[in-house]
C-alpha cells in the first residue's frame, strides 16, 4: 500500500491547502457576483472557473494528505497545474481586446486580434497537453522523473509565451 510520502516524496502539511481552497472559493464567488452585477464581458467567467478549479485542487490535496490514492493524486495534480493555463487564456483575451479597441486591423498580421488569440490559444493548448501528460506520468513509479521534466517543460513553454 502506498503512503503519502511515496506520492509526494515529502510529508505535506495541513492548513495551507485548506486555507488556499477557501480563499480561491471566495475569489470565485466574489468574481461571479462582480461579473453578474456589472456589464462585464461573459468571457471573464474564465477567472471564476480558474479560481473554482484551484479550490477543488486544494481540496483534493487536503484529502490526499490523509487518504492518498493514485486517482486522488492525479486529480490533485491536474486541478492544481492546469488552471493557470486558463488564466493565461484570460490574459491573451485581454491582449486581443486591447488590440481590437486600439483599431490595429491595418497592422501587420502578428498584431491583429484574430492572430493574437489564435497564436496564444495554440501555445496554451500545447503547454496544457504537456503539463497534463507530465502530471499524469508523475503518478506512475517508473515514469515519475520523466513526468516531472515533461511537466516542467510544459510550464516553461507557458512562461515563454506568457512573457
Amino acid at each position: 500500500m502506498s503512503t503519502t510520502v511515496d506520492y509526494f516524496t515529502y510529508t505535506p502539511v495541513h492548513g495551507a491547502p485548506e486555507t488556499a481552497s477557501v480563499l480561491f472559493a471566495i475569489l470565485a464567488i466574489v468574481s461571479t457576483l462582480q461579473i453578474l452585477n456589472t456589464s462585464s464581458a461573459r468571457w471573464q467567467f474564465i477567472l471564476v472557473g480558474t479560481a473554482a478549479a484551484e479550490s477543488i485542487g486544494y481540496i483534493f490535496r487536503s484529502v490526499c494528505i490523509n487518504h492518498v490514492s493514485l486517482g486522488l493524486f492525479i486529480c490533485m495534480n491536474l486541478f492544481l497545474l492546469l488552471p493557470p493555463n486558463a488564466l493565461a487564456l484570460f490574459n491573451y483575451k485581454i491582449i486581443a481586446e486591447v488590440a481590437r479597441n486600439s483599431l490595429v486591423e491595418n497592422a501587420p498580421f502578428w498584431k491583429r486580434p484574430r492572430f493574437l488569440v489564435w497564436f496564444f490559444f495554440a501555445s496554451d493548448v500545447f503547454s496544457f497537453v504537456l503539463q497534463s501528460t507530465g502530471a499524469s506520468m508523475t503518478a506512475v513509479e517508473n515514469a515519475k522523473n520523466a513526468g516531472k521534466w515533461v511537466c516542467i517543460f510544459g510550464l516553461a513553454i507557458q512562461l515563454v509565451f506568457l512573457a
